[in-house]
This record gives C-alpha cells, structure tokens and sequence, in this order.
C-alpha cells in the first residue's frame, strides 16, 4: 500500500489530504483531510507521486520525472520546520513540503551537489512554488 498526499476540491477550494492507495493511485481509500493547524505536518509524508482528485477524476502530476522520496512518519516537528527552509523544498500552496530532491532524508546532508529545481504546475491548475534559500536554516 502505498502513501500519497492529495489535493481535493470542495467548496472551500482544493484541500490537502493524506490518502492510501493499493492499485498505484488510480483509487483512493483511508482520505485524511489535514486541518489547517496541522499543515507543517504533513511535511513529514513525502509520497511517491503527487496527485489531485477533480471532478472524480485523478490527474498526475505533470513532472513525470520526479522522484518522490519515500513516505515516513516519525519527524519531530523541529526537523520538519529544519527541512522546509533546506535549498530545493518545494511547497504548494498550503506551505506543505512536497520534494528536496537535493536531500537526502535520513542523514539530512546534502545528497548531490544543489542544483536548479524548475517550478511544478499541477494539472489542477495549483501553481507550485519553490523555496530558494542560501544557506540551509539552522535547526533552533
């Protein structure tokens, strides 16, 4: 079974949610819908695709070449805040961490020289932005 993290569109607008899927994310089950005050956490489930259900229908991402990190859950929430200021983090709009694809998770060190991560448009229309900073932020 694998973890995904999705974007759901209701009345509210699209939200994320946290979903399982046992057929490589043509059906969803176990849907979790993050509430805002725990957005930060889902920084610590790193799926293997990110995905987005519309209308009933699931559209994947358009960057077929990403490749997600493994899903985990036991980050504290100092390492998730450490990880969403490393160089290379993408976030959606909801300010969760999707991708360091310069990072490697476990050791937290840099896994390959940093390099230029292109902005992600999500077929819903979500625009995904890039955090850019110089250095990695220090862990307080």
């Amino acid at each position: 079974m694998e973890l995904y993290v999705a974007c759901a569109r209701d009345r509210r607008g699209m939200r994320p949610y946290i979903a399982r899927s046992q057929d490589g994310g043509l059906t969803f089950t176990h849907w979790h819908e993050v509430p805002e005050t725990q957005l930060d956490l889902l920084a610590a489930f790193v799926p293997d695709k990110i995905v987005s259900a519309q209308s009933g229908s699931i559209h994947y991402s358009t960057t077929e070449s990403i490749r997600w990190q493994s899903a985990v859950s036991d980050w504290n929430p100092k390492a998730i805040k450490w990880i969403a200021g490393l160089p290379g983090a993408v976030t959606n709009s909801f300010g969760v961490v999707v991708m360091t694809e310069n990072y490697n998770f476990e050791s937290l060190r840099p896994a390959s020289p940093l390099q230029s991560t292109a902005l992600i448009s999500h077929d819903s229309g979500e625009t995904w932005r890039r955090i850019d900073f110089a250095t990695p932020a220090a862990d307080k």
